[in-house]
């Protein structure tokens, strides 16, 4: 999952699509045509919050100036530009 960002190569190495949340950035949600898989990989910031509130385990790439919304969740990994973050 990425929140307010998009990691190109992480769908990449998953060999899967990622949602994102709260972002479409250079993404163009209007150019996939089937509105399901549009509501799966891009959600409302409501939506994600919803999410990972839910008790689902999950992981969330942010960005390092946004990781304060996160109190209380994990740490995963940082790099200079993103964290990674779990909600268990």
């Amino acid at each position: 999952m990425g929140y307010q960002t998009y990691v190109q190569g992480l769908p990449w190495e998953l060999k899967h699509p990622i949602p994102v949340a709260d972002y479409t950035g250079e993404l163009e949600p209007q150019f996939e045509p089937d509105p399901s898989v549009r509501d799966a990989l891009f959600w409302t910031r409501e939506r994600f919050w919803q999410e990972w509130k839910s008790g689902k385990p999950m992981l969330g790439v942010v960005r390092v100036g946004d990781v304060g919304e996160f109190q209380g969740d994990q740490v995963l990994y940082r790099s200079r530009k993103y964290v990674l973050v779990k909600n268990w």
